[in-house]
């Protein structure tokens, strides 16, 4: 990501550019290739957002489209299992975490882009809270946090009275709901649970999301995981070992 983002804007880089977008798109749209190479170019893409911010919005609706179906693909092939029974790691597992991490991106990246794909992305990050898999839940706890960050800056540039301030005051009522679930929905996975209060605790600082929950909401975000805070959660890379998933 980083190597991609020295070189993104030089113009000794265009041609090169434009051939690994039209790779990358190609790797999207085929179904027939591996999980982990569709994995690969999410994440090319969200490299790509982070490094070029606004000019990447040309390409926004197709990377976000192909996310948002890798996310549908992997939940009808494996389920976006219930909280009760351990997850068994497939194929799929590498391309759910980089879809759900590239969406993140998309919306840091571009900004207020971002918005015309809120009631598309939302709904299909918070359908992952349930996962039994604690990197698919930091990642959806990463994101949660990236599209919340995104709605404060979308809100101090809204009237108050707006209909597109009442829209997206609910999109962050609605996020705060699903963080609160991801917070108290599973005893298991400590990064999971340290990344998803780390998230809670950022989105309290962000004046614009906080103005958009209100009081009564804001205050129950607060209380979410009785109180602790991220860095009282141990370091358990032992005990996230020994949840680890199982390879096909």
């Amino acid at each position: 990501g980083s190597i991609l983002a020295s070189a993104w804007g030089e113009p000794a880089f265009r041609a090169t550019r434009e051939d690994l977008i039209a790779l990358a798109r190609r790797m999207l749209a085929d179904g027939a290739l591996p999980s982990n190479v569709r994995a690969g170019a999410h994440s090319f893409f969200g490299s790509m957002a982070l490094a070029s911010f606004e000019e990447f919005v040309p390409h926004l609706p197709y990377a976000v489209e192909a996310a948002v179906l890798s996310l549908h693909t992997a939940d009808s092939e494996g389920g976006a299992a219930s909280s009760g029974r351990r997850a068994v790691r497939t194929g799929a597992h590498e391309e759910r975490v980089a879809a759900i991490t590239s969406l993140g991106a998309y919306a840091v990246a571009v900004d207020s882009h971002f918005a015309v794909h809120l009631q598309t992305v939302v709904p299909a990050i918070c359908a992952q809270i349930q996962h039994p898999d604690a990197d698919v839940r930091a990642a959806v706890a990463d994101s949660l946090e990236r599209i919340g960050r995104m709605l404060g800056g979308l809100a101090e540039k809204l009237d108050g009275n707006s209909s597109d301030r009442v829209a997206a005051a609910l999109m962050a009522q609605g996020l705060a709901r699903s963080l609160r679930a991801l917070i108290e929905g599973h005893s298991d996975g400590a990064s999971a649970l340290r990344r998803s209060l780390q998230a809670k605790e950022d989105l309290l600082e962000c004046p614009g999301f906080v103005a958009l929950l209100g009081q009564e909401i804001a205050a129950e975000l607060s209380t979410a995981g009785g109180g602790k805070l991220a860095y009282d959660v141990e370091s358990s890379l032992a005990e996230d070992d020994d949840d680890a998933l199982e390879d096909d």
